[in-house]
């Protein structure tokens, strides 16, 4: 028999995480204005499924393969050691 398993995403907690990705971006763009600061799409969605502290599983389901890129796992288990 299969089980699901359902997590209720706390909205401050969503909200603390986001604001924290908006702040480490604006503190590595040096100030400069998020619309005007390019990156990579792949480690700012690794930063967001981290901030909203998704399961492994939730992780690979959003990212795919890139879940198991190496930039995404050192990011990931960085955050996980916070």
């Amino acid at each position: 028999m299969l089980v699901k398993v359902t997590r209720i995403l706390d909205r401050d907690m969503a909200i603390e995480g986001l604001t924290r990705i908006c702040q480490e971006w604006e503190k590595a763009s040096g100030g400069s204005p998020l619309e005007e600061v390019e990156g990579s799409i792949g480690l700012l969605l690794t930063d967001v499924v981290n901030a909203l502290g998704l399961l492994p599983e939730e992780v690979a389901q959003v990212l795919g393969s890139a879940a198991f890129m190496p930039s995404a796992h050192i990011a990931f288990v960085e955050l996980a050691e916070r």
